[in-house]
């Protein structure tokens, strides 16, 4: 069978068990990768990042390509243990695509997908669809002003991001708005407050068990005009909702509201 997906300036084309994905720059320039439809990869570490919050290192397959903000269809083939849960989950990939390995970062819960993601031991199989999505655009211009609104795990994608926007000497204001309940479960701080990217980055962490919850006011307190920034935003429905609704009544141009929902 033969499925083609348009969006943007990506399309998918994907033929039984294999993808072609054709990325076209604006300027026509064409890149082209073939992939298979499943990757089998090894898990190489297991760290713990944050309270109940772990990073899985696992192994690139040769061949593997993919840009800054995509994410895969992660899937543990050989679970420990019976379950009826779906041990597939999408997450975003939270390493750049010049390192050798493949990073991924989940929160503890009661699922068992997450429990076999705590479980899990060096050597073990896993399963990787992908890559997918096109949240971070490949080319964005230097003097652009860039917004991340991120809430818990959702900060994955972000230090590779960092990494693209370091490398391409960026020099637009960046602004990260971290939102967490509490100082324990604040993912890659200390990484996130050292960030190198120079005198137009501000990291502004928020802790909603003793602060007021991110809104339009605050983000307007520390940007200024509202439509002189770009918006990335990552987090749970219920994070994103009320992100679009804060802009919304701020009349910010939905153009400059990018979403990657996680949740």
């Amino acid at each position: 069978f033969k499925v083609i997906w348009f969006f943007n300036h990506i399309y998918f084309n994907i033929i039984k068990k294999n993808i072609d994905i054709v990325v076209c720059k604006e300027e026509g320039e064409k890149k082209k990768m073939s992939i298979k439809k499943d990757w089998a990869a090894k898990v190489l570490k297991r760290e713990k990042v944050a309270n109940k919050t772990y990073e899985l290192t696992v192994s690139k397959p040769e061949g593997f390509k993919y840009e800054v903000g995509q994410y895969v269809n992660f899937k543990f083939p050989e679970p420990y243990f019976e379950t009826e849960d779906n041990m597939m989950r999408p997450l975003s990939i939270a390493s750049h695509p010049e390192e050798d390995v493949l990073k991924f970062v989940v929160r503890e819960s009661e699922s068992d997908f997450k429990k076999m993601y705590k479980e899990i031991k060096t050597g073990d199989p896993v399963s990787l669809f992908g890559p997918l999505g096109n949240f971070i655009p490949v080319e964005i211009p230097k003097d652009q002003n860039i917004a991340l609104l991120i809430s818990g795990i959702g900060i994955a994608p972000v230090l590779p991001f960092f990494k693209k926007l370091k490398d391409e000497k960026h020099e637009g204001k960046i602004k990260l708005f971290y939102s967490n309940r509490t100082p324990d479960i604040v993912t890659y701080d200390k990484e996130l407050e050292n960030y190198p990217l120079g005198d137009n980055y501000e990291y502004i962490k928020v802790l909603t068990g003793v602060q007021k919850r991110i809104d339009g006011d605050f983000i307007e307190a520390h940007v200024g005009d509202l439509n002189n920034y770009v918006y990335y935003i990552v987090g749970t429905k219920e994070f994103i909702k009320s992100m679009r609704m804060a802009f919304k009544d701020k009349g910010v141009d939905n153009k400059k509201v990018k979403i990657d929902n996680f949740g």
